[in-house]
């Protein structure tokens, strides 16, 4: 039986309110974000035909373990018949959510778990991907993308600038990338004649392939085929209890620039049944996280396990120096990887917010 989703940070509830929450005219349609998952499951589930309570049933129980949430266009859009759903199609896995402590107080990361939801998101985005299987999609292609992975680490009580953290990090994404695999393998095994749509854009994402895109040619562009993608979702990382976003560390303030208080959402009517726990993150302040060097180097990590070329910039508080940019352009080159670009994270810097 699903249980119900919990919020530990307020800044998530209002992210959800703000952002992803069904209102009308009459009020709210979402009471809870547990109402947002059923809305946003069951019209994705809808393409499976008579499997449909299946898969959402399978949708939901991981959306409300926060293991994997859908792009924010289908987040806020999908099950409200408000239009067209824009923006990239995506399902981003939470890495944050498989690690656990055990009684002996050692923590771990669930792999097994880890890759079954990882073939759960694409079976998930090849559905989504059918909500507007008419309209091209944003770049990036459709992919499967990641968050929490810094948060995961400090479960871990690693050093986000140790090569102990890089190499639990290369390891999360390598389980995510066989379960994406797995996914897909199964998705087009079970489909005998596998949507056109769904096949175009995860097997040929740069390619103009015809609508009647058959079995055998999905099977034998399968070793070319883009799945995952280390792209930015910052609202997602936001409303999955303040997570880092891809394999940074979070923030650690955003102000979100809505227009009412936390505290007055938390304790208004329908809000309040949130189920917001306040819990308290992480207190230990890790010193290598804002190294800009360590950045780099924790995307180097888990290179070798994203189809897609890694090209978002980095946003910092303050732009490293000449000398800082230098070693970590180096270092970028040493790995395969673009030149960084830096950009300055307005999201961190009160009154306004650069997710709004």
């Amino acid at each position: 039986m699903n249980t119900a989703t919990h919020f530990v940070d307020p800044l998530s509830v209002e992210a959800w309110d703000d952002w992803f929450r069904w209102r009308t005219p009459q009020g709210l349609q979402d009471l809870t974000i547990d109402d947002t998952w059923t809305r946003v499951a069951q019209a994705v589930a809808a393409v499976e035909g008579a499997a449909a309570p299946e898969w959402s049933a399978r949708f939901i129980n991981a959306l409300r373990q926060w293991q994997m949430l859908p792009d924010e266009g289908v987040l806020a859009l999908a099950g409200t018949g408000q239009g067209r759903i824009s923006g990239q199609r995506a399902t981003v896995i939470n890495a944050a959510a498989f690690v656990s402590t055990e009684r002996s107080g050692t923590a771990r990361v669930h792999y097994n778990r880890l890759r079954d939801v990882a073939a759960l998101a694409v079976r998930y985005l090849c559905d989504a991907i059918q909500l507007d299987a008419g309209d091209a999609h944003e770049e990036p292609a459709p992919h499967v993308g990641l968050l929490g992975i810094a948060d995961a680490i400090a479960a871990l009580g690693l050093r986000y600038d140790s090569e102990a953290a890089r190499a639990q990090a290369g390891e999360i994404a390598a389980a995510v990338h066989a379960g994406c695999r797995q996914g897909l393998e199964r998705y087009i095994a079970e489909h005998a004649t596998p949507p056109a749509t769904a096949i175009t854009v995860m097997l040929h994402p740069n390619a103009k392939v015809p609508r009647h895109d058959t079995l055998a040619a999905a099977a034998s562009a399968r070793t070319s085929s883009w799945i995952t993608a280390l792209t930015p979702h910052p609202r997602l990382a936001l409303l999955a209890n303040h997570r880092g976003d891809m394999v940074d560390a979070a923030a650690r303030s955003t102000v979100l620039g809505g227009t009412g208080t936390t505290a007055g959402r938390l304790n208004a009517g329908a809000a309040g049944k949130a189920l917001h726990h306040p819990e308290s993150r992480a207190g230990i302040v890790d010193p290598g996280r804002d190294d800009p060097a360590a950045r780099v180097l924790m995307r180097a990590a888990v290179h070798s396990w994203i189809d897609m070329p890694i090209n978002a910039p980095f946003l910092v508080d303050q732009l490293p120096d000449p000398a800082a940019r230098a070693h970590c352009a180096e270092l970028a080159r040493r790995h395969g990887l673009p030149t960084p670009r830096w950009h300055i994270d307005s999201a961190r810097l009160p009154p306004t917010s650069a997710l709004r």
